[in-house]
């Protein structure tokens, strides 16, 4: 069932610092990043549970053609996208932001 998206200030941080380094490369492949981007969190949004389980809670969503996950997990009233993480990255970088 669908819920609200919420982008964790980190998170959105990160799809920022990526757009950007595709940017200065090209700006069909920072275009190519936003469009595989917002179809993930457009997937997340309307099928939260539908994705597999990285490491409980969190599920993850690998873009098409670009080297970032999407790493999120279900609340009571939203979902929330923990990290946007180049694939890397240290895996787990991201732990902190679960206490909050």
């Amino acid at each position: 069932m669908p819920k609200p998206l919420r982008l964790r200030p980190e998170a959105i941080a990160e799809a920022r610092e990526a757009r950007e380094w595709y940017e200065e490369r090209s700006e069909a492949a920072a275009i190519g990043f936003l469009e595989s981007l917002n179809d993930a969190l457009n997937q997340i949004e309307q099928r939260p549970g539908s994705h597999p389980v990285y490491d409980d809670p969190l599920r993850v969503v690998v873009l098409k053609k670009y080297p970032y996950t999407v790493l999120y997990r279900e609340l009571d009233k939203e979902t929330e996208v923990v990290a946007i993480a180049h694939g890397r990255r240290k895996p787990g970088y991201w732990n902190d932001r679960l206490q909050n």
